[in-house]
């Protein structure tokens, strides 16, 4: 039964090697702005996108496809958050430094785990998910899609996929230019309490077209 899983696991596994070699060899930015080149006009696409922890009212359910990670000596334990508010359900990433101490083991609970989710902002609104965002930059965020995460580990760094994006293209005939692969990458840095947590800093978008020029 648990075949199926394991075959999953390492295709996405070798997806994922196969968007870091593309992403160290063509792709630059700067932290949660992505550009995609839109085939139709040739112009860049500016995407911006934010990490930001749950905000009152929103409450995380069920986790899904956890995973271990270790980096700089730390173990962290990674799922897909199924998050809610009111009615509204979507999803995040969900992570906890695990500690090796006498204890019975138990299972991961999602209340306290530390989930955030990543949002698009409008090109106008840069910071539309941080703390000192004004209310009507909050508002405009959009929050964006991940599932199943997958995770490589290179030196000090950590890139996870976290599943596809699509984006508007005017060209009907460009349909392989309508989504692409969501890619983040991540540190470990200590928190204000001095705990350690991986933080996510650059988000990409690789459309199919990376992988056709190749």
């Amino acid at each position: 039964p648990q075949r199926p899983n394991m075959s999953r696991h390492l295709f996405y596994s070798a997806v994922l090697l196969l968007l870091l070699v593309v992403v160290m060899s063509c792709v630059t930015g700067e932290a949660v702005v992505d550009e995609v080149t839109s085939p139709d006009s040739g112009t860049l696409m500016k995407i911006l996108f934010n990490w930001r922890d749950l905000k009152d009212a929103e409450t995380v359910g069920l986790l899904r496809a956890p995973s271990l990670v270790e980096m700089d000596g730390e173990v962290f334990a990674l799922a897909e958050a199924q998050c809610t508010k009111d009615t509204n359900v979507f999803t995040g990433i969900a992570l906890e430094l695990l500690k090796l101490t006498d204890k019975q083991s138990k299972e991961l609970a999602a209340t306290e785990m530390k989930t955030q989710v990543l949002v698009e902002c409008p090109s106008d609104k840069r910071n539309c998910a941080s703390k000192n965002a004004d209310q009507a930059a909050s508002a405009s965020e959009v929050k964006v899609h991940v599932s199943r995460p997958t995770t490589v580990v290179q030196g000090s760094e950590i890139y996870i996929l976290l599943g596809n994006y699509s984006f508007p293209v005017t060209d009907p005939a460009a349909d392989v230019f309508q989504w692409g692969f969501l890619l983040a990458m991540g540190t470990v840095r200590n928190n204000e309490d001095s705990t350690k947590m991986i933080h996510w800093n650059d988000t990409y978008v690789l459309p199919w077209i990376s992988f056709e020029e190749q």
